[in-house]
């Protein structure tokens, strides 16, 4: 997914956590795209082609573009860290973000529990994956804000509020088709949940989601039948009626147009993975 902050938009195309471990290195690498380091406990080193530099608790790395870096944990203080690849379009003739490297205040807790919330792990209930990355895409645009150019006139960012939490518009909407994706939910009714307009709904997903509502209610709808041929037993027939559909048949041409697999063959690739 992709958020746009007024013209500065961010999305994440892969995220990871690399646990303590005295033995853990990284070899010389770069990215096509930029690359954020949280560090959350030990220390390491980060090797650049122009020096090195430390990493401890508290310090945040971000890695321009093509920027080679290698990194190794301290054997006694093993590293831990959370890192981010992440695609930054900035508004026409806007400086490219050069490297970050300095402390910066962040709840590894936080972190912990935004990665669960993308994960579908804990607690944080059905549709905390989106709720997740909107968080994520939250914390990287604090550390990116006072860093870009004329990043002062930009009016606050619209998708979260002061407390780091979704708009509650977007979050109830989200939440909504979370709860009932399995019947089709259309924009209409949505809408009529969230008390606001079709129209004010629609826009609302296009500028902040870079999706329309109905793109992100197949999504869902995906993600659960996806979910049920890797993970269970279930018939098509089973899932197919899940999530209303009028035959098997039907059900297998909609997954096969968003997956470019029928259910058949996508269960036989992934069950289990």
């Amino acid at each position: 997914m992709r958020v746009n902050y007024e013209g500065v938009e961010i999305g994440i195309i892969g995220a990871g956590r690399i646990t303590p471990d005295p033995d853990w290195t990284i070899a010389p690498h770069k990215h096509e795209h930029y690359e954020i380091h949280f560090i959350t406990e030990g220390i390491g080193r980060n090797l650049l082609e122009g020096g090195e530099i430390e990493l401890y608790p508290g310090m945040v790395y971000l890695a321009p573009p093509h920027e080679i870096h290698a990194q190794f944990s301290d054997k006694s203080s093993p590293l831990g860290l959370y890192f981010v690849v992440f695609d930054l379009q900035l508004p026409e003739g806007w400086e490219p973000l050069p490297r970050i490297y300095a402390p910066y205040s962040f709840s590894s807790g936080d972190l912990l529990s935004i990665f669960e919330s993308m994960n579908g792990i804990g607690d944080a209930g059905m549709g905390s994956r989106l709720l997740g990355h909107m968080r994520l895409i939250e914390m990287i645009w604090k550390v990116l804000e006072s860093r870009l150019s004329n990043a002062s006139s930009l009016p606050s960012a619209q998708p979260l509020n002061g407390h780091g939490q979704p708009s509650p518009v977007l979050q109830n909407a989200v939440l909504y088709i979370q709860q009932h994706f399995y019947r089709n939910p259309t924009v209409a009714e949505i809408a009529v949940a969230c008390f606001v307009s079709e129209r004010h709904l629609s826009r609302m997903f296009l500028r902040q989601m870079q999706m329309t509502v109905n793109q992100y209610v197949q999504h869902e709808r995906l993600f659960y039948a996806s979910t049920e041929l890797k993970h269970s037993n279930a018939s098509l027939q089973d899932i197919a009626e899940r999530l209303q559909f009028s035959s098997v048949q039907y059900f297998a041409q909609w997954f096969k147009g968003l997956s470019s697999a029928t259910p058949t063959e996508f269960r036989k690739k992934h069950f289990g993975s």
